[in-house]
């Protein structure tokens, strides 16, 4: 299996088998994954910019956006869930509920809440990105669909810079995302939760840098 980041550089070069649809004739419908696989190529294009490579082995790629200074990691099966304040419908949505909502199902995760929602890792089970079950699951669950398409596209990204006005309120004035809950940590995969005690180490490494906040147009 070779390193991951060469799956990203395959987009860039055109080498994927997700080609370019140029721009919709059309407002494409986004609710479900059939619809996510199918108009994946309408969004390929989007996530074309330089990047520069500060990490990578198979399972995942450490990297900096050049144009936006975004400082991310992206995995290859560590599944996250990113639940947006501003884009779900529910208007119960807050801390409890959540855990209370993953409380009830049968795999492990990692709730984490974020500036603007939640990251909820899923670390019972590896996910292939590029499937219609990986795209079901994150969508029964509240995902954001956007976020949905884009680790279609190329893995599952976390953020691991500040945003230029993000002041964390965290009693570890370096983090950017709270650990919330745990649950069903006795079914947690070894390998998962390294990879998440890795993305508190690489917060921690980034902790002093800023993303510009740039809107890609």
């Amino acid at each position: 299996m070779k390193y991951f980041h060469k799956t990203f550089l395959n987009i860039l070069e055109n080498k994927d088998v997700i080609k370019d649809q140029g721009i919709p004739n059309e407002i494409i419908k986004m609710e479900t994954s059939d619809d996510i696989i199918k108009n994946a190529g309408y969004f390929i294009n989007g996530i074309k910019r330089q990047q520069e490579l500060l990490n990578t082995n198979i399972n995942y790629y450490v990297a900096r956006d050049t144009l936006t200074n975004t400082v991310y990691i992206c995995f290859r099966n560590l599944l996250m869930i990113d639940i947006d304040f501003h884009k779900i419908e529910k208007t119960e949505i807050n801390d409890e509920f959540i855990i209370d909502y993953f409380n009830k199902k049968k795999e492990s995760y990692r709730i984490y809440k974020s500036i603007n929602g939640y990251h909820i890792f899923c670390t019972s089970k590896k996910f292939k990105y590029r499937s219609k079950e990986s795209l079901d699951f994150m969508i029964n669950n509240m995902c954001d669909i956007h976020y949905c398409m884009y680790s279609y596209l190329r893995g599952y990204c976390v953020r691991l810079n500040r945003k230029f006005n993000e002041e964390s309120k965290n009693t570890e004035s370096y983090k950017i995302y709270k650990l919330l809950s745990i649950i069903n940590k006795q079914n947690e995969l070894p390998e998962q939760k390294k990879k998440i005690e890795l993305i508190d180490r690489l917060i921690y490494k980034y902790s002093k840098e800023c993303n510009l906040n740039i809107v890609q147009k």
